[in-house]
């Protein structure tokens, strides 16, 4: 039987099972730049193509998927070290294998009871970890995107889940990464390219998306910036909206207290603690931070202090 699966792959391996009356079943690996991962999925991890489920599953198909990145293995491996949940460490082990089943992944959430719509919190907080990691040399590479992706996929992760479940930490990485885009008033082709790779990595509507990109347009807007010196995308938006510098007020709304303290659960964002807090700017508003919910966390006195003694050493 002629393969049709090595165009879209780089590769395929068959398995004829004796149930499926001679046909063929293609097991697709991904494949990363074009090198062909060499692992061949066993029997057990095979699509149900017995009896009259012969059509294949689309479902079925993460048991398939395999993720053979060096970077993976590194970032993951340094997780492992950082990380005391054990949860954490036994996936971080499995991720450093390059080689990942879905099979693999239901039997260390079903050991430690994690579902993955109840517990999804946890998950996330995993996969931010490693954004956070590889967004450090302020670069996504294609690898590290197609990892990411295969990751969404094989957690179930929804498009809305990390800004729904993970608001304050997305804005924590988003903020820091515009910051730096925008920090010498000028956005040049990459960093163009950059930001559309941040809205995908969070899977981030326009309107999403713009809560944090334009609180950055108005920060240099009032600090000298030229909006000719901007993306494109930013100076389209201005045309439309007659974008121009805007005054700003530190002051923090009730509202937003009352919603950061809730969503907060009323404690440190840092230790925990529920004594002496604090509402604190993600980014400080002496470097362009606003007053939204996204930019505001509670903070105890105490940690509140480290940050500002720490900011900008990093």
């Amino acid at each position: 039987m002629h393969c049709s699966c090595r165009a879209h792959t780089g590769g395929c391996c068959q398995w004829r099972d004796s149930g499926s009356y001679g046909r063929d079943v293609h097991i697709e690996t991904f494949n990363l730049r074009g090198k062909f991962s060499g692992e061949i999925a066993t029997e057990q991890q095979l699509p149900n193509v017995r009896g009259k489920n012969k059509k294949k599953n689309k479902s079925t198909n993460m048991n398939n998927e395999l993720i053979n990145s060096e970077r993976l293995k590194e970032v993951f491996s340094r997780i492992n070290e950082e990380s005391n949940d054990e949860f954490v460490k036994e996936l971080s082990e499995i991720m450093t294998t390059g080689n990942i089943f879905r099979s693999q992944i239901d039997l260390i959430l079903e050991k430690y009871s994690i579902d993955y719509v109840k517990d999804k919190g946890k998950i996330l907080d995993t996969l931010l970890r490693y954004m956070e990691i590889v967004l450090e040399d302020d670069i996504l590479t294609q690898e590290e995107l197609f990892c990411i992706k295969q990751f969404k996929r094989i957690f179930k992760i929804k498009e809305g889940d990390f800004y729904e479940n993970r608001s304050t930490k997305i804005a924590r990485i988003m903020i820091a990464q515009l910051y730096k885009i925008y920090i010498d008033k000028k956005v040049d082709k990459t960093e163009a390219l950059h930001k559309v790779s941040l809205q995908d990595l969070f899977d981030l509507n326009y309107d999403q998306f713009n809560e944090f990109d334009l609180l950055e347009v108005e920060n240099v807007l009032n600090t000298g910036a030229n909006i000719a010196d901007l993306d494109t995308f930013v100076q389209s938006y201005s045309n439309k909206n007659n974008f121009n510098r805007i005054s700003r007020s530190r002051t923090i709304t009730r509202e937003v207290m009352e919603e950061v303290f809730i969503r907060d659960k009323g404690k440190c964002q840092v230790c925990g603690s529920s004594e002496n807090l604090e509402f604190d700017h993600v980014l400080p508003f002496s470097k362009g931070g606003n007053n939204t919910s996204n930019n505001i966390q509670l903070l105890c006195f105490e940690c509140n202090r480290k940050k500002s003694a720490n900011f900008g050493t990093k």
